[in-house]
């Protein structure tokens, strides 16, 4: 018997309301249309999302939380997804924490890559989608006003620079996207990549 071929992780990243949930949502249409399966999820999920947009924890604890979720997540849902050839799309996962919490809030890298890679099973991703904006420009889009929303503008340009390291550091696995392009456009950008990457 062949061993069933694992799914794609990919995961779509950005500062503050740069449009990744409008991304997912065309994404996750047009793998309907030719048949893949695959799940639509977030982090962080729950109750755990709620303390960490709404509550007042100390970064320690914010960091916590975060890869608290992700390790439940990881061994709940995306390792037993991907193991039964099912795709996962992920609004936010591992580079944003260390986009927020090393480059926002000024934790070391290497200890929370460390404990990061540890919550996700060493799972690597196969495409980080990063839809890049000036969060001057982003943060004017913001309704909610959740905590991080409410974070100094200094704070989300560290957090942008921060994915844009990454990006830097692992460009076969990242692609990098203006987020000011029409939602259509971008979409088809987008999808031509994954296309030419998966061969779907």
């Amino acid at each position: 018997m062949n061993k069933k071929e694992e799914g794609k992780l990919i995961v779509f990243e950005g500062v503050e309301n740069s449009g990744k949930s409008t991304q997912i949502e065309y994404f996750a249409e047009r793998l309907r249309k030719i048949g893949i399966n695959f799940i639509l999820t977030k982090e962080p999920r729950g109750e755990i999302r709620e303390k960490l947009k709404y509550g007042n924890p100390t970064p320690d604890e914010e960091l916590g939380l975060f890869l608290e979720d992700r390790e439940s997540h990881f061994r709940e849902l995306v390792m037993p997804s991907l193991k039964e050839g099912i795709w996962v799309l992920v609004d936010r996962c591992s580079p944003s924490t260390i986009a927020y919490q090393c480059y926002g809030r000024g934790f070391d890298l290497e200890y929370v890559k460390q404990r990061d890679r540890v919550a996700r099973k060493d799972k690597d991703f196969d495409l980080v989608i990063l839809l890049d904006m000036n969060p001057a420009e982003s943060m004017k889009r913001a309704e909610k006003g959740d905590r991080f929303e409410k974070e100094k503008i200094d704070f989300h340009q560290r957090v942008r620079q921060g994915y844009l390291e990454q990006a830097k550091e692992d460009p076969k696995h990242w692609l990098v996207v203006d987020a000011r392009m029409e939602p259509e456009e971008l979409s088809e950008i987008i999808w031509k990549e994954i296309k030419n990457k998966f061969r779907v």
